[in-house]
Order: structure tokens, then sequence, then C-alpha cells
């Protein structure tokens, strides 16, 4: 018996070393009982189930390494970074924070943190809670690059709103300036000023061909008080004006012109806001002022708005424009004074006529006439005969 089980436990063991070295380290299992010695082998083979081998993964699942990984995430921000900083140029706003300029969009810019932002130039200081004392009057002048979501009022906290930005402060510093309540500015010519013709100043009749000098009396309006950004003046002037003469043509000018007194028997010379009406008739003559403005804030340093107002005249000038007629007389108008070129010729209109008629039509109203659109009082139809030079 014992030279047979002998024989039994050596081809046990000659079996199990030649196994492959490919097999599972735990594959091994010794089975030996008291009537035999054995060893089994339990292949890591997944048992199938009732769906075939769902155990296996149809595609080869790779995890990397951590170091791999790590360093698989540097890459991708490393060109995420660059890719950036080809598109966004380093720029800094009026206190000398770093913020980004799109080089494509010229109109978007970057915050400093990575956000979206809007473009704001101004010399105000931003509302941030920080003390900028020492800036004051001396910098904070530039442009800034504030996050989109600034421009809304929603306090993060209910409880606590928050302070308006200073955009939203230079608006409605803007929005003021806008609603000053101006005067209306009033057209005026000053051809027969001083010029020896008798007439009053700003009288309507003038000749063809002649320089007519415009000028607008626009004073200028002042507000003061209280906004969010603190105690504020605001200044508004006239910089800019546009003459519609009554006949179709119009003028600008970079100015609100002024009276000028010619010498006596000269001929009106030209200026800066003259215009020379080559046909003869009645005019209405109306004028638009563009108003700029500025304002300072705790008495600091003026500065410029953004923006101008336009304001209209409200009455029109009524500008009379004469021919000379040339004829040969005899005698004086002390014999007969309706004799032609004489007092009270028919054939020429009365002076003192309350109510021309409008070469044409009045540009705003839609009048033929003057004062209405009746024609009360009206003699045009022998001022200008049959309007020889139409």
């Amino acid at each position: 018996m014992a030279n047979k089980f002998s024989g039994f436990l050596g081809i046990a063991v000659i079996s199990a070393l030649i196994l492959p070295f490919g097999a599972p380290a735990g594959a091994l299992e010794d089975t030996s009982n008291n009537s035999n010695h054995s060893i089994t082998d339990h292949s890591a083979t997944p048992p199938a189930t009732e769906n075939g081998n769902e155990g296996l993964d149809s595609e080869e699942q790779v995890d990397l390494p951590p170091q791999q990984a790590e360093s698989e995430l540097v890459a991708r921000a490393e060109s995420k970074q660059k890719s950036f900083e080809e598109t966004h140029r380093v720029r800094h706003d009026g206190l000398g924070n770093q913020f980004y300029a799109s080089i494509e969009d010229k109109d978007s810019c970057v915050t400093a943190d990575h956000q979206p932002g809007q473009y704001f130039r101004t010399w105000m200081m931003p509302d941030d809670g920080n003390d900028y004392t020492g800036y004051y009057n001396t910098s904070g002048i530039g442009t800034y690059c504030t996050p989109v979501e600034s421009r809304t009022l929603t306090a993060n906290n209910p409880g606590e709103p928050r302070k308006p930005s200073p955009a939203e402060m230079l608006q409605e510093i803007e929005d003021k300036f806008a609603n000053t309540d101006i005067r209306p500015p009033i057209l005026k010519q000053s051809y027969n000023s001083g010029n020896g013709t008798g007439r009053a100043k700003g009288d309507p009749n003038i000749y063809k061909g002649d320089n007519v000098n415009f000028y607008a009396e626009a004073p200028t309006a002042y507000w003061e008080g209280e906004l969010s950004a603190g105690h504020v003046e605001i200044e508004s002037y006239p910089v800019q004006m546009t003459v519609q003469y009554g006949n179709g043509d119009e003028g600008s000018f970079y100015t609100i012109g002024e009276p000028i007194y010619p010498k006596s028997g000269s001929k009106a010379r030209p200026t800066a806001t003259s215009y020379v009406y080559e046909r003869s008739g009645n005019f209405h003559a109306y004028a638009t002022v563009s108003y700029a403005g500025r304002y300072r804030v705790n008495g600091g340093p003026w500065q410029a708005m953004r923006t101008v107002i336009k304001k209209d005249t409200a009455d029109p000038l009524l500008i009379r424009v004469w021919w000379v007629d040339v004829g040969r007389v005899a005698g004086d108008c002390s014999y007969d004074d309706t004799r032609w070129g004489c007092k009270n010729d028919p054939t020429m209109g009365k002076p003192d006529n309350p109510n021309p008629r409008l070469r044409k039509a009045d540009i705003r109203t839609g009048q033929r006439w003057h004062l209405n659109d009746n024609g009360d009082g009206d003699t045009e139809y022998s001022l200008h005969r049959d309007w020889p030079d139409m």
C-alpha cells in the first residue's frame, strides 16, 4: 500500500509543475482528503450568463496612470491658453488693473478673472468698495472692462442692494443732461444792422444776391443737484447750427454765428454763417442748434459728455427778398404818389404787409402765408407781380 500511495503522489506533483506560466496565481486548489491527494485547476474563465458572456467588455477601456493623466490635462490647458493669447492682448484700465482686449472683436473684452466683459470709458472710479481716494483727479481716466452682468441692478443678497456701477452712474448723468430745460434758440439775421438803410435791426427786407448774416441766440443751460454719483453739476452749450433757409437749401456750421454791423453804405459782406438768396420772394427760415455738455462730480474736474442734444427754433424767421427794378420817370412822387416807383404804386407791395405769401410753404407747418393759413391782409400778388425770376 505504501508504494502505491507514493507513486500516486509523485504523479500529482509532476502534473502541477508542468502547468503553463500564464495560469492565474489563485487558480490551483489543494483538494486532498484522507483517501487521496489531488490538486484542482480553477482557471479564471467567467461563466456564461443567460445573455451570453455579459461580463466581458465590448471595448477595451484603458485607465491612464495618474502621472500621464495629469500631463494630458496640463497640455490641454496650455493649448487653450495659447489660443486665448493669440486672440487677445493684455491692456490696463485707468487704475492700472489688467484686462484682455479681443483682437477679432473690437467691442469685446475679458476681465482679469476671465469673465466676458464690456468696455466702459470714464474718469469715474469703479464702485467696488475699494478706496480710490489717492487716484482722484490724477488717475481713473481711461477704459475699463466690466463684467457683462454688472449692468443689472439685481443684488446677490436681496437684503443688500448693489450700488450702481460707474457705467450706470454715467448713464444717469447723461439722462439728466438730455432732459435739461434748455430754452429754445432764436434764429436772427443782421442784414440791416447799421448799414445806413434806415431800417430797424432784424428788418426782414433784404436784396436778392446779397449776403445775409444768420446767427442764433442760444444761451447755455446749467443744472446742479444730487445723483447716485454724488453732487453733480451739468452745463450745456451750443456748438453747431443748421439753418433751413425756407427755399429748400440748408447749411450747417460749427458755430452759432454772431451779429455784425456793416459800415454805413457798404455792401453786406460774407460771414461764416451767411447765405445768399438767388431768387426773390418771402421765406420762412428755421434753425436747429446742437448742444454739447460737460459735468463734474463733487467739485472734481469738468468732463465732456459723450452725447449731444438738439433743439429747434420755435418760431420762423421771415425773410423778404427783393429784386431791383430800374425804370425812367419824369417828375417826382409829390405830384402823384401812385406813379411807378412811388410810395403808393399799385404794382409794388406794401412794406408793412402783415401777412405776406411765402414762395414755398413753411417747411414745418405747411402754411403758405406768414402768420396764418388764411392769407388775411395779404397783398403779395402785387409784390412780385408775375414772379419774374421763378
